[in-house]
């Protein structure tokens, strides 16, 4: 059964029973969002280094068109994945370097990719404030 889904996947796809969506298109590779806590999914992707384009394409990162930053954001040469809420409940370590959107000071990411006051961030399920941050790599 899984083959007959391979053949039926478009040009430089492949199939993929569990997958995160995340960093698999031109919008959200711009914005660094971060694949924890994303939900798994089945179906057709894009093959490994290339992203899905706003024509529903494969590409090259590099072919996509430069980003638009939203409110609260701004272009950088390398975006911090921890500059998000989640990163302030567990320990976030810089693995990325590439230009995009990232949030600008006194603004984090929420669960959603909006960028908005970190002091709105919600706050961690942990016993105290003080042994989440201290794992914090920035």
């Amino acid at each position: 059964v899984k083959d007959c889904f391979q053949q039926a996947c478009g040009i430089d796809e492949e199939w993929w029973d569990c997958k995160p969506e995340c960093h698999n298109t031109c919008e959200n590779y711009a914005r660094a969002e971060a694949c924890e806590d994303t939900v798994c999914n089945e179906g057709c992707f894009c093959r490994e280094g290339l992203i899905r384009d706003v024509d529903g394409s494969c590409v090259d990162p590099e072919e996509c068109a430069e980003p638009v930053c939203l409110d609260h954001e701004e272009e950088t040469d390398c975006m911090s994945p921890c500059n998000r809420c989640t990163a302030n409940c567990h320990s976030c370590k810089f693995f990325m370097c590439r230009s995009g959107c990232d949030c600008r000071d006194g603004y984090k990411r929420d669960d959603k990719g909006v960028c908005i006051q970190a002091a709105l961030c919600p706050k961690c399920d942990v016993p105290s404030s003080d042994s989440a941050n201290s794992s914090i790599v920035n």
